[in-house]
């Protein structure tokens, strides 16, 4: 009886080897050449942070949600696909989920080219979150100072690493060059101006 329970075990594990093994090849395949790759289909394991952002210039202290894979690539964090709104998985926590990718080449907007990223995965099940976390260097809050975050930008407040899903609206390119600060109420929110308020109801 051991013995046929030790096999079974043999011949589980052998199974996952090789599902791992076929998905890291098919992965390792689209990336391989310059072409530009359809969206497909792929199982991910990495650790949430925030994305990083291009060049060396001056940036905003936002914390796009995103996720650093084992090999290194940082990719959008996407769960507006899921049918069930998964668990929060804390910065620094490792997880593996499965879902679509969808190359930087391939995207309809522009909203992500200021990230180092290779593109969005959008998870759709399968979310596994492991008890171990990495140290993340993640902004700390200032005393009176105000933060611009959410997934597109679009949130002002005094917490930074703020997240959001990530469905885009024509009205989050508003806030792109909207000053985010703290307002005579005391709360951090977005200065009225005229260019924001004619660009917002536009975008209505």
């Amino acid at each position: 009886m051991k013995q046929t329970i030790a096999i079974v075990a043999v011949g589980v594990a052998a199974l996952l080897a090789l599902f791992f093994a076929f998905n890291a090849y098919i992965y390792s395949e689209k990336q391989g050449d310059d072409l530009p790759v359809e969206p497909y289909r792929a199982t991910l394991s990495g650790t949430r942070v925030c994305l990083p952002h291009k060049g060396e210039g001056p940036h905003t202290k936002e914390c796009a949600l995103g996720m650093k894979t084992d090999v290194g690539e940082h990719y959008v964090l996407d769960f507006s696909r899921m049918s069930q709104v998964p668990l929060e998985i804390e910065s620094g926590a490792r997880f593996t989920a499965s879902g679509v990718i969808t190359p930087i080449e391939n995207l309809s907007t522009d909203q992500w080219m200021t990230y180092d990223v290779a593109g969005v995965f959008s998870v759709t099940d399968s979310v596994v979150v492991d008890d171990i976390k990495e140290p993340v260097n993640e902004p700390m809050p200032v005393p009176g100072k105000c933060y611009v975050g959410g997934c597109s930008s679009q949130l002002c407040g005094d917490t930074p690493g703020m997240v959001s899903t990530c469905e885009y609206r024509d009205a989050y390119a508003c806030y792109q060059t909207a000053t985010c600060e703290r307002q005579v109420t005391g709360e951090c929110g977005w200065t009225p101006s005229q260019e924001l308020t004619t660009c917002l109801t536009n975008a209505n």
